[in-house]
């Protein structure tokens, strides 16, 4: 994927619509008004050989008529002659275009638009709304206003519905794009454009269907590292499937598994319409929280009860204070305040000065992630008062959630809490669910940082012989693993068995009372791959249903997110982070079936069940594997989230004898990223960028380190203190065929062999993915780079583009 063009998709300075019509029942029609309708900032062209003007703007026969090359093509014509359209609009040298017409040729379509180097967003597109430059080409007549809020949708219907509530309730947008077919521009690009767009700060999301699983993960991924983004599937998906071979009936959701997914990639996900922007609102704010505990101060008993019964709803308890903070904090209300959390503030004299105090002491209190301030007017308070008082609090991380309960008393007053940053409800249970928005925003990010290598660095298992035992037993014809293979598999993966246990059956033995019972599966979902779960066993089977799921690869903090979930550490009587040797038991044996799942594409299914759990540790005393040779054999191609490529660390030893690491880079790198850049000389960083820089932005840092690892690739190369002195990397194209490389190299280190190293690895690991050839531009002024491109086989050409510009590749598919 790749948002390469995509910025005049975004911010066009020039428009065509291709189709232009007066006919009111047409899309050339409704695109036209719009277009016209609205203040664009930029050139507007009209085409269409049946008009000399459409809706009082003239109207050209044919895109050669048209002095300027456009930036953006809106195309409205009859679905014959689309591919007519796209070569006109090649032979102009437009590069994005907008397909709005329906064609029943999606993909052949898609395929002669990159034949000709243009990107396209449709067909089916419903349009693009940019209110900032007021552009609106789609059929929506809305009025937006400009704000920070952008929504990508495939939905037509939800999409334009959106565009019609927001208006009501006066919510401003950075853009709206409404994708249509996925032929080449798909709803990952558009992620990918608002995530580097500085005009939005938060990012709504409706999907209907996820195609290229790991592509819009990662591009999810990216983009919620830099700004917060809430998605939206309204329905669960009604393909829900049993395996016949689990004795325990199981049913799975892949509902769930997406759930799990989105958590993994840092994303917020909304169940309810009006929620979705209330989400997006909240945590586009800028408030955070580190966690689910909460502080209610009101002036009424009544709506602190309304918020605590919308707490228990969202399994959220209050926090008991320490007992110094509420010894503390009583002694400052004194009798004005009654309770221990929630506090009521009971008497109305001096209530500014009593939500102050109550809240600037609550936000001090180690245990407590935010306070919930409730105010209920009445005549002997005005509400300008109490927000005036609020809004003079010294600045804290804790932060405050407002709940001005009434309307037209306290309207104003809820705006101005608003306009300064801190988020304002009408009522408690709204107020309470902001809060869940902000915790399962923390809880996302908190996944999203996750790194996990595929096998430990201590492992024991062997999963070449893994590999091969389970390749042979497909190739001899097994579906369902026998049992003397099954306890091989299990023993070249470290995990422990009972050898005469293994069967279809659970021994007598494992029926004790106070034994606990869990199921552990390896299912293989069929959008998001393997999938790691744990469940409920013995008894409560049949009635807690629902298991815990991740995506592998783990790590100690996923697997610690796995067993805490809610009614695993109910069942097992663990709370914390528990250290026990049955809790550290059942998370080896995770650990070891992530390695499984990662290492063994070719097992379809894997079932532990019973694992039994006493005081003294676990035993897996039963388990089922079935076989299904995977069509995917890149490797860990199978899985949705890309393992951190460890395999691709080197050591080296440069022209003075300094021995240097090159390794993958990671998101901790961005410091040494940004020194790096802002210690190159004024001329290298110019070099590199092609333009004047000083330092790299944060949104730029992020885009450089933080990567997927599968759509780009970077090295870093970092001396012994572990400072990072150069950095080479390309991005895939979006046909995958070629990457584009770029490389930075410190000045202190320079001419010592380090570019030559981290250009050979960056080689090596292109023609790894099966890439054509590694591209890049160098000024015709950059002679060592040029030096170093033609030391290491690169061919060069000058840029038709560019006259200033050499442009170099290197052909990945001849014979080394």
């Amino acid at each position: 994927m790749s948002t390469l063009h995509l910025d005049k998709l975004l911010d066009p300075t020039s428009v065509v619509v291709i189709g232009a019509s007066d006919r009111a029942d047409s899309i050339g029609y409704s695109v036209t008004r719009n277009l016209l309708g609205t203040h664009y900032t930029g050139q507007i062209h009209l085409v269409n050989p049946r008009y000399k003007s459409v809706l009082g703007h003239p109207c050209l026969p044919d895109l050669k008529s048209i002095e300027e090359t456009p930036d953006l093509a809106i195309i409205s014509t009859p679905a014959r002659l689309l591919k007519k359209i796209l070569t006109q609009c090649a032979k102009k040298k437009i590069k994005v275009a907008m397909v709005m017409t329906g064609s029943k040729e999606s993909q052949p379509l898609g395929a002669l638009a990159r034949s000709l180097g243009i990107r396209i967003i449709g067909p089916h597109s419903t349009g693009l709304i940019r209110p900032g430059i007021g552009l609106n080409v789609s059929y929506s007549q809305n009025n937006l206003i400009p704000g920070s809020l952008a929504i990508a949708s495939q939905s037509t219907s939800l999409g334009t519905a959106m565009l019609d509530w927001a208006q009501t309730n006066n919510i401003g947008f950075s853009g709206v794009i409404l994708t249509g077919g996925d032929t080449d521009i798909c709803l990952a690009d558009i992620i990918d454009l608002l995530a580097e767009d500085p005009s939005t700060k938060a990012i709504i999301v409706y999907v209907e269907r996820v195609g290229g699983t790991r592509s819009f993960l990662s591009a999810l991924s990216a983009a919620a590292r830099l700004k917060p983004v809430v998605l939206m599937r309204s329905t669960k998906e009604g393909a829900r499937y049993c395996d016949v071979l689990t004795r325990s009936g199981q049913v799975f959701s892949s509902d769930n598994v997406f759930q799990t997914a989105l958590n993994r990639a840092g994303v917020v996900r909304i169940r309810t319409f009006q929620n979705l922007f209330a989400a997006a609102k909240i945590l586009s704010s800028g408030a955070r929280v580190k966690g689910n505990r909460l502080a209610i101060v009101s002036n009424g008993a009544a709506p602190s009860m309304m918020a605590i019964e919308r707490l228990d709803v969202k399994h959220f308890q209050l926090p008991r204070l320490l007992e110094e903070n509420l010894i503390s904090i009583k002694k400052t209300l004194g009798e004005s305040a009654s309770g221990s959390n929630p506090f009521v503030l009971r008497k109305p004299e001096n209530l500014p000065a009593l939500y102050s105090q109550a809240i600037e002491q609550l936000q001090s209190f180690p245990n407590i992630d935010a306070v919930l301030v409730i105010f209920v007017p009445d005549s002997r308070n005005n509400a300008a008062d109490i927000t005036n008082a609020v809004l003079k609090l010294p600045k804290s991380k804790t932060p405050i959630l407002a709940c001005w309960m009434g309307d037209a008393s306290v309207k104003d007053a809820r705006e101005t809490l608003s306009e300064a940053g801190i988020p304002s409800f009408r009522t408690p249970e709204a107020a309470v669910d902001g809060f869940d928005f902000l915790n399962r925003y923390f809880v996302s990010q908190q996944q999203l940082l996750q790194l996990p290598n595929p096998t430990a660095s201590n492992t024991r298992a062997d999963a070449n012989s893994a590999r091969n035992l389970v390749s042979d037993a497909i190739d001899n014809g097994q579906r369902l693993l026998d049992v003397e293979s099954t306890q091989t598999l299990m023993a070249l993966f470290d995990i422990p068995t009972q050898p005469s246990q293994i069967k279809q059956t659970a021994t007598a033995s494992i029926q004790q009372q106070q034994d606990r019972q869990l199921i552990v599966s390896i299912v293989r979902d069929a959008t998001f791959g393997p999938t790691l779960s744990v469940g409920i066993g013995g008894q409560l089977a049949a009635v807690v249903t629902q298991r815990s799921v991740q995506l592998p690869p783990l790590n100690r903090f996923l697997i610690q997110e796995l067993l805490q979930s809610r009614d695993i550490r109910n069942y097992m009587g663990w709370s914390g982070h528990t250290e026990s040797k049955a809790f550290n038991d059942v998370a080896h044996i995770l650990r070891r079936l992530s390695e499984l799942a990662c290492e063994v594409p070719d097992v379809f299914f894997l079932e532990i069940y019973p694992l039994v759990v006493t005081e003294n540790g676990a035993v897996v005393s039963d388990v089922t594997v079935c076989l299904e040779r995977s069509k995917i054999q890149k490797v860990y191609g199978h899985l949705s989230i890309h393992p951190y490529p460890r395999q691709w660390i080197r050591s080296i030893e440069l022209k003075n004898g300094s021995p240097v690491q090159l390794r993958p880079i990671r998101p901790e790198d961005a410091s040494g990223i940004k020194n790096l850049v802002k210690e190159m000389s004024p001329e290298s960083r110019y070099f590199r960028f092609m333009h004047a820089i000083n330092e790299l932005s944060p949104q730029m840092l992020a885009q450089f380190t933080k990567l997927d690892y599968d759509r780009q690739m970077a090295f870093v190369a970092v001396d012994p203190l572990d400072e990072v002195i150069g950095v080479s990397r390309y991005v895939i194209s979006n046909d995958r065929l070629f990457g584009e490389f770029a490389i930075s190299i410190s000045e202190n280190w320079k001419s010592q062999g380090l570019a030559s190293a981290l250009m050979k690895l960056l080689l090596e690991h292109a023609r790894s993915q099966g890439l054509e050839s590694l591209q890049g531009d160098v000024l015709m002024t950059n002679t060592p780079m040029q030096a170093l491109m033609k030391s290491l086989g690169f061919t060069s050409r000058p840029d038709s583009e560019d006259p200033e510009v050499l442009r170099f590749q290197f052909s990945l598919t001849e014979t080394l």
